[in-house]
């Protein structure tokens, strides 16, 4: 029974840090996925505006 009971604590416990390190971590994670998706169309503009790449009117 106490075995039982120490293991529920330490789940618990666990469940606890995750979920405040994901509250932590969602931020910078979604920043840098932002920064991804600003970075490849920042570059893929490039590629047309300098004619490295065929434009898509042919």
């Amino acid at each position: 029974m106490a075995g039982r009971a120490k293991l529920r604590e330490v789940f618990a416990g666990l469940i606890r840090k995750a979920f405040r390190a994901g509250r932590f971590l969602t931020l910078p994670v979604l920043a840098n996925a932002g920064e991804m998706v600003y970075f490849f169309f920042d570059h893929f503009i490039w590629l047309f505006a300098s004619s490295i790449s065929p434009s898509p009117s042919g």
